[in-house]
């Protein structure tokens, strides 16, 4: 190949790259489920659900419809899914049932929870954590804010015996995920409720 085919070869390469296309995040809250605007939208590449209230109640639209719809228009997408830090929400039955299918039908999913370090207090929630479908659990370092005026939360226990526990108890079952993520206050990588 002479230089003159080279030049050509190399221009005709630039006009064809292009760059790569902004990401796209949606989130649904608690009142609003709804995701898509119009047909032609682009997958986003994160989605984030706020999928309890103040009272650890699952969002009315959180059922198999709602996800038979979101799975048919970006199930064979790359999207990375948040589960934001509200109330009861990490473990919750209802969210665990839904994620378990999600990871079945969505293989190129990541499913990323996101709690308080509180929020995992108890052995029961720990034992449905360790053996959760979450590829990801980012634990922020601090007790959550208060659901309600005058809430007690239980303390829980130090992040880093939370960890142990957790570990053991993956061990247990043999089960190499969720990864766990110690984030500390005010980390960008957060997703609160």
């Amino acid at each position: 190949m002479d230089g003159t085919s080279q030049s050509d070869a190399r221009r005709a390469t630039e006009q064809r790259r292009r760059p790569p296309a902004p990401p796209v995040s949606i989130l649904a809250t608690f009142h609003n489920g709804t995701l898509w605007r119009d047909n032609d939208a682009p997958a986003p590449t994160d989605l984030t659900l706020e999928v309890t209230n103040a009272e650890g109640e699952v969002a009315a639209w959180f059922d198999d419809f709602w996800w038979t719809e979101v799975l048919e228009r970006w199930g064979d997408e790359p999207v990375t899914l948040h589960i934001a830090a509200t109330p009861n929400a990490l473990v919750h039955r209802a969210v665990l049932h839904q994620l378990e299918m999600v990871s079945r039908i969505a293989a190129r999913w990541r499913i990323v929870g996101h709690a308080w370090r509180d929020a995992l207090a108890t052995d029961e929630s720990v034992r449905e954590l360790a053996r959760s479908p979450y590829h990801e659990v980012r634990i922020l370092d601090e007790s959550g804010p208060p659901a309600l005026p005058g809430e007690n939360r239980p303390a829980g226990w130090p992040v880093d015996e939370l960890f142990g526990r957790i570990r053991r108890e993956q061990a247990d079952v043999g089960a190499v995920r969720p990864i766990l993520v110690r984030l500390p206050s005010r980390s960008p990588h957060f997703v609160r409720g």
